[in-house]
């Protein structure tokens, strides 16, 4: 059998490197080499990722949201996530997406105290994911001076898991509706978002305090969109504060298929 067959066999089974390695007796220079040459493969000691939905949308919606790639080191870089606490299953449900992959790193509980939090300090869990060359490669790409941008090529792969996640971690309810607290965002990047959100149906305008602001009349399908996806505890999300909805009954458009990521 040639070294790339053999590599390829092995790593298909959920070999890393180092144990095609020791299995095999190859070289790394060996297997780097068949690696280099594969589609999403990357070398040294990084294994190959074989990227899917989840993991494509839960870097989206991280991007968009409240998570952030940590500075380079050498070639890869970290996915850093926080939550308060009682968020604790929101962030549990992203590490377990990048376990799947071999990405996960520690989740920590932290205490932060500051004058300004009402009771004087805020909860929060944290982690660093494993670090990897693929995170380099996207925060190359939608990093300019160490700020996150939004770019079309990237909000094209947003699909309704990736929207759910966004709204979970970054969003929050009204008196009538819903709204995206995108403040950081240059108007372009916010623009760019709107872009998407249209190509879903889903009509809104820009606060003068800088969210996107999901209008009542799209408030249901916003709901229908994203309902599928939202975590247990997260539920709450979805009952504007004025709008009585008992549980399971939607006014306005129907149900709605979740589309191929255009």
């Amino acid at each position: 059998m040639k070294i790339k067959d053999k590599v390829l066999e092995l790593h298909n089974q959920g070999f890393s490197i180092n144990q095609i390695e020791e299995k095999t007796g190859f070289t790394k220079k060996q297997i780097g080499a068949v690696y280099s040459k594969q589609k999403g493969l990357l070398c040294n000691r990084y294994d190959l990722l074989n990227i899917k939905n989840d993991l494509i949308q839960l870097i989206v919606s991280s991007l968009l949201g409240d998570g952030s790639f940590t500075k380079p080191h050498k070639e890869a870089s970290k996915l850093s996530i926080a939550h308060s606490v009682k968020q604790k299953e929101l962030i549990e449900f992203k590490l377990s997406i990048l376990k799947k992959y071999n990405l996960d790193g520690q989740l920590c509980y932290n205490k932060i105290y500051n004058n300004r939090y009402k009771k004087g300090y805020v909860e929060e869990y944290r982690f660093k994911s494993k670090s990897h060359p693929i995170f380099k490669i996207i925060r190359d790409l939608f990093y300019i001076n160490n700020k996150k941008i939004v770019s079309k090529n990237f909000i094209r792969l947003l699909d309704y898991q990736g929207l759910a996640l966004f709204y979970m971690d970054d969003g929050n309810v009204t008196n009538h509706s819903f709204q995206l607290n995108v403040q950081s965002f240059d108007e372009k990047s916010k623009n760019i978002i709107r872009a998407k959100l249209r190509q879903f149906g889903i009509k809104t305008t820009i606060h003068k305090q800088g969210q996107i602001y999901i209008l009542s009349e799209s408030r249901d399908l916003f709901i229908n969109i994203i309902k599928p996806y939202i975590l247990p505890s997260m539920k709450y999300k979805l009952y504007p504060y004025r709008v009585l909805y008992k549980p399971g009954e939607f006014r306005g458009r129907p149900e709605v298929e979740n589309p191929e990521p255009s």
